[in-house]
This record gives structure tokens, C-alpha cells and sequence, in this order.
């Protein structure tokens, strides 16, 4: 990605678009390929003598919501186009009614806690507050618990009541003052989440063994899931090329297969 990707993902603001609502940037990403190469699809059936084009559009990331949008434009607008789209990691996009309304065309591929998708103003707020009112209090007096018990043992020549002390402060501290404010901010209303990756979504995911797919509704991908693998599992190398090949692998039994073998068959 260049800084133009960076700022078309980062306009997360959703707009109205053909009946809905969808992503600011991607909207206008999206439009750009339509006008882009209008003259040259035009052309190109002149050329071979066509009435008309089947046109497949893949892309990753913003790439596959610029895509979507196009293919959109095209079904909708181009009566000589008729357009499928494949993206993977594609951003949250449409409102749940347009989405739906591209599920003949559209498939989008989501690698199990791919960040991407599940990305928008909303799910970020969301998310922040899911983080501020997480209660980790039992857990944290569990260590500090712990951490005095190891302080005992190693250094027994600490007293013992001032060890006890500390905990007792610190534990009346944490439930009289932080555990509130987690409280507090667990009442909090949620921001509406209005934009889901768009069209039939294929979820591939780590289920203990191996890889697993299943055809999911779009909206299940309405929060962000914290993750270790949540930026890794969008990138192509690391993500899609990695679950798809082992999804394949797991799948066939064939522990030694690549996309290469397919090719050549």
C-alpha cells in the first residue's frame, strides 16, 4: 500500500451510495476504476466485435472494496458488463442491505481474525470501550497474590504483615476505584455498527487442528476480535497464502500440496 491507500482506508465515514450506505473513500476508489477504464473496455469490444463482457475483478484489501464498488457500477450501470468480484480481507463496505444485494456477484474471503474487515468507525469505538471496561482486577490480585507468596518464600526476612499490608491496600484501591470505573464504562452504549464486508462471505479459520471454511452472513464480522494474529492473518504471505494452503493441505491430507500442483494438472 502507498499513503493514498492508507488515507482512502482511513475515511472510514460511511455515505449514502445507491439506496445504502458505504465507505467514503472505498466509494470513490472504486468509481475511479469505472472511469479509468471505460474507454479501454469500450475499445476492447470494438475490437473483437463483442456485444458484451464477463468481467471477474480480484483484490485484496482495498483493492477488493474498490473492486466491489466497481463491480456494482458495472452490473448497475453498464448493461454490456456483466461483472463477478473476488476480494480478500476486503473492509467493512456496504450497509446490510446493499450488501446483501451484491451476494450473486460478490465474494469476499475473510482469514480468521483479519483486522481489516471488521474495521470501522463504530468497531473502533466499540472496541475501545470493550478494552476500558475489561475487569481484570480478580486476575491482577491473583499475581500480586502470587508475587507476595514468591517474595515469602525468597526472602523470608520481609515481615510478613507489611507484605500483607500492601496487598490489602492495593486490593481496596483497585475494587473502590479502577473496578468502578470498569463498571462504569461496561454501561456504556455501544455506537451502531452500519457497514459489513459486502456480498457472500467464505470465513477461514483455525479450528484447533487445522483450517476450516464456512460461508458465514457478513454482519457476524460486526466487532473486532483482539488477536495476536488479528494484523498478520490480512497480509497476503502470512494470511490468505498461509490459511489457504494449509486449508488445502488439512482438506486433502496431502501435507506437501501447493497452489503450483493445481496449475499444472
Amino acid at each position: 500500500k502507498d499513503f493514498s491507500d492508507v488515507l482512502s482506508d482511513g475515511l472510514l465515514d460511511a455515505v449514502d451510495f445507491r439506496g445504502g450506505k458505504a465507505h467514503n473513500g472505498i466509494v470513490e476508489a472504486g468509481q475511479f476504476i469505472v472511469n479509468r477504464y471505460r474507454e479501454f473496455l469500450n475499445d476492447m469490444m470494438k475490437t473483437y466485435n463483442r456485444s458484451n463482457i464477463k468481467l471477474t475483478l480480484i483484490g485484496h484489501s482495498l483493492g477488493a472494496g474498490a473492486a466491489t464498488i466497481a463491480g456494482m457500477l458495472y452490473n448497475q450501470d453498464e448493461k454490456n458488463i456483466d461483472a463477478n468480484v473476488v476480494g480478500f480481507g476486503c473492509p467493512s463496505l456496504l450497509s446490510k442491505d446493499l450488501s446483501e444485494s451484491t451476494e450473486g456477484y460478490v465474494t469476499t474471503i475473510i482469514s480468521d481474525s483479519d483486522l481489516v474487515p471488521r474495521l470501522s468507525a463504530p468497531t473502533i469505538i466499540n472496541a475501545f470501550f470493550d478494552i476500558l471496561s475489561y475487569d481484570w482486577v480478580a486476575r491482577g490480585l491473583k499475581d500480586l497474590q502470587f508475587a507476595i507468596d514468591s517474595l515469602r518464600k525468597k526472602l523470608p526476612f520481609i515481615p510478613f504483615e507489611k507484605l500483607e499490608n500492601m496487598y490489602v491496600l492495593i486490593k481496596t484501591f483497585l475494587e473502590e476505584n479502577v473496578k468502578q470505573r470498569m463498571d462504569d464504562m461496561s454501561k456504556i452504549q455501544r455506537a451502531e455498527v452500519i457497514l459489513q464486508p459486502p456480498g457472500r462471505c467464505v470465513h477461514f479459520y483455525r479450528d484447533g487442528n487445522g483450517v476450516s471454511g464456512q460461508i458465514m452472513e457478513c454482519d457476524f464480522f460486526d466487532s473486532i476480535e483482539i488477536s495476536r494474529t488479528m494484523v498478520d492473518d490480512h497480509l497476503i504471505s502470512v494470511g490468505y497464502n498461509r490459511m489457504l494452503l494449509d486449508y488445502m493441505r488439512y482438506n486433502h491430507g496431502d501435507y506437501e500440496f501447493n497452489f503450483g500442483q493445481m496449475l499444472n494438472e
